[in-house]
């Protein structure tokens, strides 16, 4: 990492004292104004918050001012004296805690019961917090039967009485009470927005990520909840979400439009399989752009519109149950803040499942044990997300209507896919990334020695083709772990496209855009004319081609969907830009291996 120039951090430290500690993880002067900024209204929203919420408090409990009684937390009376002047009780209470706090009291009950009077130093030099409250008099001055009240009694009584008609008067509106409340509260904001943005500063400079710091992350038009027990979604994942979401979206319509024209209007269900899911965000995100929530700008356009004949399920899974906690937050938060249709809450759900064992469990390729797992939420492997479940999820039956054999349509995925390699000090991996983010989420467990990144990529493929999917989307780490993986897919299913050479589809996406058409089958075989090698050399020079953007994803196409995109991407050599267009399925097959119209999607 090269050093700063003084220069630099000098016209930072003159602009504004924190952006020199910000400058250590921002470099740049345009990056740590902005973080400062959003830092600076976290902290403001954070203390008015707290402070609305006091106010609440104090407003609910009838009393503007600080009503604790004595005796209350464990406190007990250290000294107690009297003023005869002003008619107020004095006392110093003994917290818990061993810090000396005075505090006045008395008897009287109302809105202006007690009033803020500044504050003062204990014998310890603490700051202690001072309060008046008003009293019906001293025994002093109370008149007695037969005892003889002296001038100076009734002076006193009389200023007492013309202050009590003062507050009196002003509390039948409660605006002076309000005024001097809110002055109180507001002075002390300040002092606690200036130690809420210094501790916020401080972390951010020792490189605690920035999402950690605020709590959430924007993530499409949702906002992600981020503790430090899940990974932070990043914008490459957010890039292709949407745009696979926008084709879904496509061919719903088009599905829903023909339909309607030409046939019954039978129900019809398009089913996603989130795997790996973590904080849920790829599933969440795929919901709000499919079925938009109410009064929301895509939800009032047509082009969004979700059919009432169509359902959709959503299912994420987790091996860690952590994950699948904050995966069930973020969408009840999402939910009530009105970012996601209600629906959301039955229309997606989070399974615990062990994606590695379950593949190695099964004793064929397209064993129908993958496909019922996923199907038939058991109460040892699911974590629904509604918050009522029902019988049948308690005790392992089958949710509502759903056949144990039903197939899939999407499968997609961001799966641990850094090495141990490249996550050690010295690697590629950052250093904030290595300390603050879970390594589970970025580094495959008890994976092999060599490329134990790629450790989930097949048996990705392997639930792809046994639940009967159409689209598998596999996020990457880069050019030559592309190469490596599209090595794998070739093996894999070398079989079936020398069966059938257009009933696979693969291609790569870039992070600008750019899509790659890759061959299936080996190079030395024979097939259609946008065969490219395989090797990392190849893929890095298309990767140069576009603009040095590095691969992101990669997309096997199956069935009609495979000769669909083959059709759309056309038969070229060269790196292009797509641009995604719509679908058009007709009534779908019960039976998923039978061949129907080339743009069947939705079962």
């Amino acid at each position: 990492m090269t050093r700063l120039p003084p220069a630099l951090i000098r016209r930072a430290a003159h602009e504004n004292p924190f952006l020199p500690l910000l400058l250590r993880v921002c470099r740049d002067l345009p990056s740590a104004r902005n973080e400062l900024r959003w830092l600076e209204e976290y902290v403001q929203e954070t203390v008015a918050s707290r402070r609305r919420r006091l106010y609440d408090m104090r407003e609910r409990s009838g009393d503007l001012g600080e009503q604790v009684p004595i005796g209350h937390h464990g406190a007990r009376i250290a000294r107690i004296s009297r003023n005869t002047f002003t008619g107020h009780n004095r006392c110093r209470v003994l917290a818990n805690r061993g810090s000396v706090a005075e505090r006045n009291f008395c008897t009287i009950h109302g809105p202006l019961a007690a009033q803020p009077t500044g504050s003062s130093r204990n014998s310890e030099g603490k700051t202690v917090r001072r309060h008046i409250y008003s009293s019906k008099g001293n025994k002093k001055d109370q008149a007695s039967p037969g005892r003889k009240i002296s001038k100076g009694v009734q002076r006193r009584a009389a200023r007492r009485n013309l202050s009590n008609t003062r507050d009196n008067a002003t509390a039948e509106d409660g605006s002076s009470a309000r005024k001097a409340v809110s002055d109180g509260m507001r002075n002390g904001s300040d002092q606690l927005i200036r130690k809420f943005l210094t501790k916020a500063v401080h972390d951010r400079s020792r490189g605690k990520p920035l999402q950690h710091i605020l709590g959430n992350q924007p993530f499409g038009n949702l906002k992600i909840l981020t503790p430090n027990t899940v990974l932070i979604p990043r914008p490459e994942t957010e890039a292709y979400t949407e745009n696979v979401a926008n084709m879904l979206a496509s061919a719903v319509q088009e599905t829903d439009q023909r339909a309607g024209d030409h046939e019954p209007r039978n129900r019809r269900k398009l089913r996603i399989l989130d795997l790996c899911t973590g904080s849920g965000c790829i599933a969440l995100l795929l919901h709000s752009i499919l079925k938009p929530p109410p009064n929301s700008l895509s939800s009032t356009s047509s082009d969004h519109h979700w059919p009432s004949t169509i359902d959709l399920e959503i299912l994420g899974v987790d091996y860690h149950p952590t994950a699948l906690e904050v995966a069930n937050r973020n969408l009840h938060h999402n939910i009530y803040k009105g970012l996601l249709h209600p629906e959301a809450a039955t229309d997606i759900s989070f399974m615990r499942q062990d994606l590695l064992r379950l593949t190695l469990d099964t004793k064929t390729r397209r064993d129908p044990h993958i496909r019922r797992t996923f199907n038939l939420k058991t109460e040892d492997g699911s974590a629904k997300a509604a918050p009522a479940p029902t019988a049948d999820h308690e005790h392992g039956g089958v949710e509502g209507d759903v056949d144990p054999d039903s197939p899939w349509d999407v499968v997609i995925s961001n799966p641990p896919y850094i090495s141990e390699k490249d996550y050690a000090p010295g690697g590629t991996t950052e250093r904030s990334v290595r300390k603050f983010e879970p390594k589970t989420a970025l580094v495959p467990e008890n994976g092999p020695s060599v490329h134990s990144g790629d450790l989930f990529y097949w048996p990705l493929a392997q639930i792809f083709d046994a639940v009967g999917a159409r689209l598998l989307v596999m996020e990457l780490g880069g050019a030559e772990q592309a190469a490596r993986v599209h090595k794998v897919l070739t093996k894999g299913f070398r079989f079936q496209a020398r069966r059938d050479p257009h009933a696979l589809f693969l291609e790569c996406w870039k992070d600008d855009g750019t899509v790659i058409p890759l061959p299936i089958l080996d190079s030395g075989n024979r097939m259609a004319t946008h065969d490219r090698p395989t090797t990392a050399a190849t893929t890095a020079s298309a990767e140069s081609e576009s603009d040095d953007a590095p691969d992101r994803a990669l997309f096997l196409w199956s069935g009609p969907l495979a000769v669909w995109r083959r059709e759309q991407v056309g038969e070229t050599d060269v790196p292009l830009r797509f641009e995604f267009g719509r679908l058009y399925m007709p009534k779908p097959a019960k039976d998923h291996q039978r061949q129907e119209p080339p743009l069947d999607l939705i079962k």
